[in-house]
């Protein structure tokens, strides 16, 4: 008799631990799928806001380059220039530029943080901006080339 209760405890032991996986998949899933939607919706914006200058490859090589005080990055190399890691905060504070951060370089770069703001609306669109660059960011992360070994 405690046999079977043993081996009872045994699959619902089994069962919590199979469903907790489970749903930790599905989270991780779940994640990975937002993750893809921002970035998605990042390359939108990146097409309307950034591609005139750093290219629609993001390489640094877009049309108005030619007509710039200094090249635009290559922003497909961010982590590569990061020892291997994406620093999605510091590129978030380049790209709103609404805080001057010294280390980041010069302030060539538009205040994006201010641009994506509507004078015509009324109210806080602080939500809208952080958004926006939210979704940079993300599609910013997805098109970085693989680590050179």
């Amino acid at each position: 008799m405690r046999f079977m209760q043993s081996r009872k405890a045994l699959r619902w032991l089994a069962l919590v631990v199979a469903v907790g996986f489970a749903g930790i998949g599905v989270a991780a899933l779940a994640q990975e799928a937002s993750k893809q939607e921002l970035a998605a919706r990042g390359k939108v914006v990146y097409r309307v806001y950034c591609s005139n200058c750093h290219g629609a490859s993001a390489k640094g090589d877009g049309p108005l380059t030619k007509i710039l005080k200094s090249k635009p990055a290559d922003l497909t190399t961010i982590v590569e220039r990061n020892k291997g890691t994406f620093p999605a905060e510091a590129v978030l504070q380049r790209i709103d530029g609404r805080t001057a951060v010294p280390a980041h370089g010069s302030g060539d770069m538009p205040v994006w943080g201010l641009s994506f703001q509507n004078p015509e609306k009324l109210g806080d669109q602080e939500p809208d901006v952080q958004a926006k660059l939210a979704q940079l960011v993300a599609f910013l992360e997805s098109i970085q080339a693989p680590a050179k070994p």
